[in-house]
């Protein structure tokens, strides 16, 4: 490279600056080795230069590897983030469902122990499904029974007829009122 550069002063020197005869050789020797440093200087200036490029290019492409690396790293560093979070809220789900479930059970058992209880404290009660029917309707079904001439409890008419026993005692209290029927320690009859 330096002799390169040597040939193209050289060249400079002979066709550009023809030599000038005139002068002393020393000057003109002085002259062409002054050149000669300068076209050395530049070359050492040059050849430096690239030396520094060449470390800027290499640190460059290791600071791009580096780069890569973390990249990558990220990625997996996030992936790992979403499959844990993923694992996590499942599993908090599942806690979630198992806790509910377990809530549950416990309930259904405390239920079926106070119908347990219940049933056990009710043996022989019988349980009456109340029908909804008017006043009207229920004081006609009341009269047809003491028609029949029976003498009645108000349990008895309100377990026969399927109506509440307080309708029952109502309209039982206004025939008794209007002298249809009698109320003789508790039970009921046609006068």
């Amino acid at each position: 490279m330096v002799e390169e550069t040597l040939g193209s002063v050289d060249r400079i020197t002979t066709q550009e600056h023809p030599v000038d005869r005139t002068k002393p050789l020393p000057q003109i020797l002085d002259k062409i080795e002054e050149n000669i440093t300068l076209v050395a200087q530049a070359a050492s200036k040059a050849e430096e230069a690239a030396k520094s490029a060449r470390k800027v290019a290499e640190s460059a492409t290791r600071a791009f590897s580096e780069a890569e690396k973390r990249v990558e790293e990220a990625r997996k560093a996030g992936e790992k983030a979403v499959e844990d979070a993923t694992r996590a809220a499942a599993e908090a789900v599942a806690k979630a469902e198992e806790a509910i479930k377990t809530e549950l059970l416990q309930r259904i058992e405390m239920l079926e122990k106070g119908l347990k209880n219940i049933e056990d404290t009710v043996p022989n009660q019988k349980m009456i499904i109340l029908r909804e029917i008017t006043r009207k309707e229920a004081k006609q079904e009341i009269e047809i029974l003491f028609k029949k001439g029976y003498t009645l409890f108000y349990s008895d008419i309100a377990e026969q007829l399927s109506i509440d026993i307080q309708l029952v005692v109502e309209i039982c209290n206004d025939l008794q009122q209007s002298g249809e029927i009698e109320v003789v320690d508790d039970t009921v009859r046609k006068r």
